[in-house]
């Protein structure tokens, strides 16, 4: 899925294009109601996620700790963990 975004920074200084990468959709169970969640890690990974819950539920993002929680190690981890199949 493509995903494009313009971060704050990016409008402060000044720089009006927007960032795109083309993103694999991680694995989810089917269902009828939720979102699909844009995680943007260091290094530029981004992992985009279908799921009926949100952050800070039990279990939300196959495990990625809630925003403002996480640990440069956690997240290290995250990204490992959950890098696109070849």
């Amino acid at each position: 899925m493509r995903v494009e975004w313009n971060s704050d920074s990016m409008f402060y200084r000044g720089e009006n294009d927007l960032l795109v990468r083309d993103v694999p959709v991680m694995p989810y169970e089917p269902f009828h109601d939720g979102y699909v969640w844009a995680i943007f890690l260091p290094g530029g990974e981004v992992r985009l996620q279908p799921s009926r819950s949100r952050p800070g539920a039990e279990g939300f993002l196959l495990g990625l700790p809630p925003p403002g929680e996480a640990t440069e190690a956690q997240l290290k981890q995250f990204t490992e963990k959950t890098q696109p199949k070849q």
